[in-house]
């Protein structure tokens, strides 16, 4: 859990894009951000990433967590069903339920 932001220049610009879409990081005090959501041209969905996990499954993404495929631009666009999760145990995804909220 925890916050997802957009970093963003004086002028209000996204900082850091992949996929042509805005890149979220997790929201901390000490400056070091671990998880981000990001798009993914190859799965055609937004993915959760950390950096330095891995999985044997997935693609260059490397995601942990996956949307369905979507052409959604922002986060907040994406869908809120029908996401999967990395489960090592079985070297594959499985379905999770997720609770996003957006706040402006």
């Amino acid at each position: 859990s925890g916050i997802y932001e957009v970093s963003r220049d004086s002028r209000g610009t996204f900082e850091e894009w992949k996929g042509n879409r805005p890149v979220y990081y997790q929201r901390n005090n000490d400056g070091f951000h671990p998880g981000k959501f990001s798009y993914c041209e190859n799965e055609k969905a937004w993915v959760f990433t950390i950096d330095g996990l891995t999985n044997e499954f997935s693609d260059e993404c490397n995601w942990l967590l996956h949307s369905p495929k979507t052409k959604a631009f922002s986060l907040g666009d994406a869908p809120t069903t029908g996401w999967s999760i990395w489960n090592e145990n079985n070297n594959a995804s499985v379905p999770t339920d997720l609770l996003f909220q957006s706040f402006c």
